[in-house]
């Protein structure tokens, strides 16, 4: 039997439908975060990885714990790397 492998998503998709779920812009989501306004923007946009200091913020942000986010983050790396390679 062939399976197909999991899609697995960015953590800005998260992030986004987490915004969603609240009604939030990314005013809001800076302001929760305590970040720039344009930081937040380039976190939404993808362009920012999660570390650390960002899954510290997400979870003060959301309520969950910084290592959603990190796990979040690990695993897209990791499927990228097996589709990759």
């Amino acid at each position: 039997m062939r399976t197909e492998p999991a899609e697995i998503w960015p953590p800005c998709v998260f992030i986004i439908e987490e915004m969603r779920a609240r009604g939030w812009r990314v005013a809001e989501l800076a302001e929760h975060m305590g970040w720039p306004h344009a930081r937040a923007s380039e976190l939404v946009r993808g362009l920012l990885i999660v570390d650390d200091g960002t899954a510290a913020a997400l979870s003060r942000a959301f309520g969950s714990s910084p290592e959603y986010w990190l796990n979040l983050q690990r695993h897209f790396f990791e499927a990228l790397d097996a589709a990759l390679n």
